[in-house]
C-alpha cells in the first residue's frame, strides 16, 4: 500500500509519501528526498523503526546532522577555496570550519523535489529536481529512485549535467537496529569489505589513501562496533568513526543487531563508503529518545570517495555533459537467528 498528502513545512509545499509491505514500512517526503522512516520486522516479527528520526518533519529542514537527507553534489568535505573546472571558476563556501560540506549552504538536501508514484512491477517514488541556481557549473538534472522490493530498498542515485561539473550523491540515514532507538549502536556488529581509508587532515577533509590494517578502520572481520571505538579513538577530534573507506574487490556491509536479530546487508557500486558513528551530541528532539544519547546511530554513506577529484589513486568526481551518473545502492532487511 502507498499513500502521499501534501503538507506545508516552513512555506514549502511537501509531498509525503508512506509505504506499508509485508516486509518494509517506508515513510519519505520531498524535502531533501528525506527518509522519515524505516521500519522492518525484529526476531519477533513486531514492526520497529531501524533508522534515527526527528519528532517533527519540520526538524529536518536545515538540521546540522543532514538526518536522512539525499546529499549532493559533493557529499563530505572538501576544502573551502577557487576551483576551476573547464574554464569555470567557482568558490565552495566553507559551510563546516574551512571545510564546504555536503555540498554547501545551498546544498540538494535543502530543496524540495518533485514527487512520482509508481506502482507497477516494483513500488517506487521517483524524486527529481533541476538545479540551476547553485554554485556549481551547468543545469544539474537529478533523479533519484526508492524503490521497494520484497526485503529491499533500492536506491538509484540519476543525474546528468548541461557543462562539466562536479558530481557525486549519497542518502544519509543514521541506522539503529535495535527497533525504536531502544539501545545505542555499541553492541551492534560490523563487517566492511574496505582494506583501505582515506585519511582526513585537521579540517576532516580526505587527502591520502592509507591502509586500514592494524587501525580502529579494519572492519574486514565481524566485531562489535565498541571494540572500534576505544579511548584513544574517542579522545580524537572526529570522536568516534566519520571517515571515508574504499571497497576492495567486493562492495559489501553487514550490520547486525544480535538483540532484535535484525541484519542489514548493503551492496553498493560505488567505490567508497563513510562511515559515521553519530559522535556529537545536540539538542534535537529525537523520536523514541527521551535523553540524547551519543552512538545512537550509524551512517553508511555509499558515494564516490569525496574530495575524490584532489586525491591520487581515486576516481574523481567530475562529470561531463556527454555522460551520465548512474549509481545504485541495495539494502537487504532480514532476521539471522543462527
Amino acid at each position: 500500500m502507498i499513500t502521499s498528502k501534501e503538507v506545508i513545512i516552513n512555506e514549502h509545499l511537501v509531498t509525503v509519501v508512506d509505504v506499508k509491505t509485508s516486509d518494509i514500512e517506508l515513510s519519505c517526503m520531498s524535502l531533501g528526498a528525506t527518509i522519515t522512516d524505516l521500519k522492518t520486522k525484529d526476531k519477533h516479527g513486531q514492526f520497529e523503526s531501524i533508522i534515527m528520526q526527528f519528532e517533527q518533519l519540520a526538524d529536518y529542514d536545515h538540521n546540522p546532522l543532514f538526518l536522512n537527507h539525499i546529499i549532493g553534489p559533493t557529499p563530505g568535505r572538501m576544502p573551502a577555496k577557487d576551483y576551476e573546472i573547464a574554464g569555470d571558476i567557482i568558490t565552495l563556501d566553507a559551510n563546516d570550519g574551512k571545510a564546504h560540506l555536503h555540498g554547501g549552504a545551498n546544498g540538494y538536501c535543502y530543496h524540495n523535489f518533485d514527487v512520482e508514484i509508481v506502482k507497477e512491477p516494483n513500488l517506487q517514488i521517483h524524486f527529481k529536481k533541476t538545479f540551476d541556481d547553485n554554485i556549481y557549473p551547468g543545469e544539474q538534472a537529478v533523479h533519484i529512485i526508492y524503490t521497494i522490493k520484497n526485503n529491499q530498498l533500492i536506491i538509484d542515485f540519476n543525474a546528468s549535467s548541461t557543462k562539466e561539473t562536479l558530481m557525486n550523491l549519497t542518502q544519509h540515514m543514521y541506522f539503529n537496529l535495535s527497533g525504536n532507538l531502544s539501545t545505542d549502536i555499541l553492541d551492534h556488529s560490523l563487517r566492511v569489505t574496505a582494506d583501505r581509508h582515506l585519511a582526513l587532515d585537521e579540517n576532516f577533509i580526505p587527502h591520502h589513501i592509507e591502509s586500514v590494517t592494524n587501525t580502529h578502520l579494519d572492519f574486514r572481520e565481524v566485531q562489535p562496533i565498541k571494540t572500534h571505538l576505544t579511548p584513544d579513538v574517542l579522545n580524537r577530534p572526529e570522536k568516534g568513526i566519520d571517515n571515508p573507506l574504499l571497497f576492495s574487490d567486493t562492495h559489501e556491509i553487514r550490520y547486525y543487531d544480535p538483540t532484535s536479530q535484525r541484519q542489514l546487508d548493503i551492496t553498493t557500486t560505488y567505490p567508497c563508503v563513510v562511515v559515521y558513528t553519530d559522535n556529537h551530541d545536540n539538542n534535537y528532539p529525537f523520536k523514541h529518545m527521551s535523553k540524547r544519547r551519543l552512538h545512537s546511530g550509524i551512517c553508511f554513506e555509499t558515494q564516490l570517495a569525496p574530495n575524490g577529484s584532489l586525491i591520487d589513486g581515486v576516481a574523481g568526481t567530475t562529470l561531463t555533459p556527454n555522460k551520465a551518473f548512474n549509481h545504485q545502492t541495495t539494502y537487504t532487511f532480514t532476521v539471522n537467528n543462527s
